[in-house]
């Protein structure tokens, strides 16, 4: 487990802090999603409850107090540093073109239209093509 140094951490945390400073200015502006749910502004994924999106929104600094060995990814907590790592153990499926690993056959073969170009889901407005409905119908409410 890769650890920010006490400087670099409390840079993050500077950083953090204006960011947050700043989004919060926004959020405060903004009225909740159709559904009732409160709108992350950088990335309009959806939330229940205002910690849950304040928690969310440390992904759009950049800056993680902890980094996976193997693949790079950072989190701000040991739960979901560990969580993440019980994901590695446990990578048997690995794609032929990339040999990117996957956790499921399922998660593989949905991969595997990256390379074959071959979509459940098109896009009309901009032609690009999607593997489930529900990212399907996520692109949609963007245009």
């Amino acid at each position: 487990m890769l650890q920010c140094t006490s400087a670099e951490l409390r840079l993050h945390l500077y950083a953090l802090t204006y960011l947050l400073f700043e989004y919060f200015q926004a959020f405060s502006n903004s009225p909740p999603g159709k559904d009732g749910k409160l709108v992350c502004l950088k990335c309009d994924k959806r939330f229940s409850r205002k910690d849950s999106l304040t928690r969310h929104m440390l992904v759009h600094t950049g800056h993680y107090k902890f980094y996976c060995d193997q693949c790079k990814k950072g989190f701000m907590d040991t739960t979901s540093y560990n969580e993440h790592m019980r994901r590695h153990e446990g990578l048997r499926h690995h794609c032929e073109h990339c040999s990117k690993p996957f956790n499921s056959r399922l998660g593989l073969q949905l991969h595997l239209s990256v390379h074959t170009g071959q979509y459940k889901h098109w896009c009309f407005k901009c032609g690009k093509g999607f593997n489930t409905k529900m990212t399907f119908e996520r692109h949609n409410e963007n245009h």
